[in-house]
This record gives structure tokens, C-alpha cells and sequence, in this order.
């Protein structure tokens, strides 16, 4: 695309939390940056490009509070299935607050990667200012998945070839699978190993999660399945209402087998992929996974659940099982810790760069314009 672009992209936690909506927002606008494009990023933290705005936080205060409570109910996960949108005071305060500050400054396009809120904001502002807007859907198939595309984005982007089916099905509009990127520089096997923790210490193979301490990340069953081996250890990162079960857990079954790191700096995550020898992924479901993009770059084989997604994720970087048999989730583990993967891991993450993720974005965008 010969012509610059002005961008504003819509991501409420974006300066203060970095998960994966915040991610793509922070490798996205940097490659368009690169690219002489100008981006705005809206969002309630506070840093470089961010146009902060004020609302309820979810690592402080009532948010914090109201999160952990619907997290525990699973009030957020129902309603985003079955309902359509979520029942986050943190995404609506944001909302509230965009609406009544936003001002047209030139901007090409309107980007949302804040769930049901956002794109609603965008619909509202297309009609008020004539922007046409992107929608980046970060989530799993649920009736919020159709009614952000009920909106009519003008390019609607989903991660994977399965999602874009169901909403094709669903919605019959011109929907668009643009898969996440990793950055091939940063995530590489050429890191030192992070001895820092005491991970050198540990048995080797050495078992890598680094999924969410909640229940749908199901990382108590990683924990039984590396109990059931004879050798082996287990690293475990992150944190969520779950830690203390989980590390209760781990410390009966693996005891002196496992290492709790809790939430390790961002730049300490491609040696801590290459201290490890499996990275292991039990959740319920996953679109297209940073956390396994991450791994694979750095030629670490994956583990995780057997679905059409991870299918087409880690294609020949891994092993796919059906982790609630934990009998054969263990045997596999083994077998990927045994088997040598050469370049496997790695030249499957290369088909998945943020290079091409943005020509995708840019393509589509010259399409609309």
C-alpha cells in the first residue's frame, strides 16, 4: 500500500497488562510505525503512541474485585457464549469514556481489539465520522464472535480457517482469517538458557506451561499427566485464582520435580523456551496461541490438545493428545521429549511472522478503500 495510513486502534488494557489482544496491538503498531503508517492506540495505561483513557482498571480496585468475581461465577466466559457480549464494568467504564472524548483527528481507520464494547464504539463512530473500522475477533467461537460481526466491520478478522467457517456460516458476510504473528527475531533457539530460577537444577526433559493458574487452562491436568513419568520435571508460570490449588497439586504429586516461577519479565521468555525441552498447552480451547507460536520459534516441540486449531498451528512442531487421558497424555510427553525435531518446530512458526500478518491487514485495508 503506497498510501500512509492514520490508524487509531481501539485496546482498553493496552500500557498496563500484556496479554494477547495487547500483544498483537504492541507488534502491529510497531511494524505499521516502521512502515511510515501513524498509529493512536486508545487505551487506559499510559506510554508511547497511547491516548489515554480514563476507566476501571481490572488490576486495581473495584475492577480487580469485580473481575475475580465473575471469573469465579464464569459469568464473563457464559455470557460472552451464549449472550453475545461481556459483563466487564472495565471494558463498559472504557467505553463510556471513548464515546464522550473520541475526536476525529484524520483517521483512515478505526481498529478494534477490545471485544463487544469496542466494536460497538466503532459502529457508532463510522456512523458519526464515516470511518471505516477493522475488527480483530481474539477469542473462541461463541455468539459474541457473531454479534461483533453482526456490526459489519468493514474487515472483520478471525485467527483461524476454522473460525472463519463458523462465521461464515453464521453470518454470511466477507470474513477474513488473518492468523497472529511471532516475532522470528526476538523468540529464537540462539538464547542462553535462563538459569536464574534454578531451572538448571531440574531433571530433565524439562515440561514448560506457561497457560493461565484458571480453569479453563487446565493446567492440573499437565501436573497429573508428569506425575505419572518416571523422570521428568515441570516448569509453571503465570498466575490466576487457581494458584493455590495447582501449586498444592504439584507439590504432592511432582515434589522436587516442578519450579514455580509466577510471572517472569517479557524479555526473560525466549531463554526460558530454550531452558525447556517440551512446551505444554492443556486448555480447553485456543485460537491461534502466541504462547505456542513463542515456543515453536525458539524449536521447542509443543504439546497440547488434539482440536482442528492446534491442528493447524503447530502442523509438524508437535504432538496433539486428548490431555483428559491422562494415561496418554503422559505417554506422549514422553515420546516428544525422545523424538529429535530438528528445524521442525522452528520453519513451522516461520509460516506465522507479524511481517505477513500486517501485509494481510494492509491488503485488506486497500481492498476497502
Amino acid at each position: 500500500m503506497d498510501k500512509k495510513l492514520k490508524i487509531a486502534m481501539i485496546t482498553p488494557h493496552y500500557g498496563y497488562i500484556n496479554r494477547g489482544a495487547e500483544m498483537f496491538t504492541k507488534h502491529v503498531s510497531d511494524l505499521l510505525i516502521k512502515r511510515g503508517h501513524a498509529v493512536d492506540i486508545y487505551g487506559m495505561g499510559h506510554g508511547e503512541c497511547i491516548r489515554h483513557v480514563e476507566g476501571m482498571r481490572i488490576d486495581e480496585g473495584v475492577g480487580k474485585v469485580w473481575k475475580s468475581i465473575v471469573s469465579k461465577m464464569y459469568l464473563d466466559a457464559f455470557f460472552k457464549k451464549f449472550i453475545g457480549f461481556e459483563v466487564s464494568l472495565t471494558h463498559w467504564s472504557y467505553f463510556l469514556s471513548l464515546s464522550h472524548t473520541f475526536k476525529n483527528e484524520g483517521y483512515d481507520f478505526l481498529w478494534n481489539n477490545g471485544e463487544m464494547s469496542g466494536a460497538l464504539f466503532c459502529y457508532k463512530a463510522r456512523k458519526k465520522y464515516g470511518i471505516p473500522f477493522v475488527c480483530t475477533f481474539h477469542g473462541n467461537e461463541s455468539m459474541m464472535m457473531i454479534t461483533e460481526g453482526l456490526l459489519k466491520p468493514n474487515i472483520y478478522a478471525v485467527l483461524t480457517p476454522k473460525y472463519k467457517t463458523f462465521l461464515q456460516n453464521k453470518i454470511k458476510r466477507n470474513i477474513k482469517c488473518i492468523p497472529n504473528g511471532v516475532d522470528l527475531e526476538r523468540y529464537n533457539p540462539r538464547h542462553k538458557s535462563l538459569n536464574k530460577y534454578g531451572i538448571d537444577n531440574l531433571e530433565h526433559p524439562i515440561f514448560l506451561s506457561t497457560s493461565a493458574l484458571t480453569p479453563q487452562k487446565r493446567v492440573e491436568l499437565i501436573v497429573e499427566a508428569i506425575s505419572r513419568l518416571k523422570r521428568g520435571s515441570l516448569v509453571i508460570t503465570q498466575t490466576g485464582h487457581q494458584k493455590k490449588k495447582i501449586l498444592a497439586l504439584a507439590e504432592k504429586k511432582l515434589r522436587g520435580r516442578f519450579k514455580y516461577l509466577g510471572v517472569i519479565p517479557i524479555e526473560e521468555l525466549p531463554s526460558l523456551y530454550n531452558s525447556c525441552d517440551v512446551y505444554v498447552n492443556a486448555s480447553r480451547s485456543e485460537g491461534h496461541s502466541l504462547a505456542i507460536l513463542e515456543a515453536l520459534a525458539c524449536n521447542l516441540p509443543v504439546v497440547t490438545h488434539n482440536d482442528a486449531n492446534r491442528q493447524w498451528s503447530i502442523g509438524g512442531g508437535g504432538l496433539l493428545v486428548d490431555v483428559t487421558n491422562t494415561d496418554k497424555f503422559a505417554n506422549t510427553l514422553e515420546r516428544a521429549s525422545q523424538i529429535d525435531w530438528g528445524n521442525k518446530t522452528r520453519k513451522q512458526a516461520e509460516k506465522f511472522s507479524w511481517d505477513r500478518c500486517v501485509d494481510s491487514y494492509l491488503k485488506a485495508m486497500e481492498e476497502v478503500r
